[in-house]
């Protein structure tokens, strides 16, 4: 199981959507999917209709609860929920020895998947800690936009510092979010990633929809709600793209 962290520490720049988008994607690509909600906001777990308010990540880490059973269908694909417990990790779990790891020891308990999505949260807390440590990669989303390029330096940092506990750790791409091409900013942007990260950067640019912003409200991904939307092609492409480079 090919694990992949979707992580950005600056919030909105669209990271829940990739993570909840791409991970249905890649099931409509026969891909079998297994997303993990690690953002106490519980964003990916009301994306598809879950309730964030009910056991979930929170008891599967402290071990309260068998992980295998807290899991609910999401279009195709299991998921792991957030549970509200989840904002206290840093706290709860401070003391427990392997702390960085309680994560990693959660997904090998759970069933086989070809790629396993991990929704980080916005911070760099003990959460987004242990998805660094289960990850094999990670995938970086970047709002089209300077403030949020200038925080993907900082990402490339924290994956650095990273491999001092997860050696093979790799950033699988980054993924331009929020495109609009007649606008300049976004163009350049666009060059900016492409001439410093040019390895790195996915091809596929998810455009600005009005349809991948109302999609979670009705706890659908785009392909139920808008599967012939601009959204649902770009997020079908970019599922495509990061199985090519990421997925056996």
């Amino acid at each position: 199981m090919r694990v992949l962290a979707f992580l950005n520490q600056k919030g909105g720049v669209g990271k829940t959507t990739l993570a909840a988008n791409v991970g249905a994607g890649l099931v409509r690509l026969g891909r079998s999917v297994l997303l993990v909600d690690l953002d106490p906001q519980g964003h990916l777990t009301r994306a598809f209709g879950a309730d964030p308010g009910g056991p979930g990540l929170h008891e599967a880490l402290s071990g309260s609860a068998p992980a295998a059973d807290l899991l609910v269908q999401a279009e195709g694909a299991l998921l792991l929920p957030a549970s509200p417990e989840l904002a206290g990790a840093d706290t709860v779990f401070a003391s427990l020895p392997g702390k960085e790891r309680l994560l990693a020891r959660v997904l090998e308990r759970l069933p086989e998947a070809d790629a396993c999505i991990l929704d980080c949260p916005p911070n760099l807390g003990l959460l987004a800690v242990n998805a660094l440590a289960a990850a094999h990669a990670v995938v970086v989303p970047v709002q089209a936009e300077f403030l949020a390029l200038a925080g993907l330096g900082a990402v490339m940092d924290t994956v650095d510092a990273a491999r001092g506990f997860n050696p093979g750790l790799t950033v699988l791409g980054v993924a331009l979010t929020r495109y609009v091409h007649r606008k300049r900013l976004c163009r350049e942007v666009d060059t900016s990633v492409r001439r410093h990260f040019p390895a790195l950067r996915l091809e596929t640019r998810v455009r600005e929809s009005v349809a991948l912003a109302e999609a979670p409200g009705f706890g659908k991904s785009i392909f139920a709600y808008a599967p012939k939307s601009n959204g649902a092609l770009d997020c079908l492409n970019l599922a495509r793209e990061i199985a090519a480079r990421g997925l056996s």
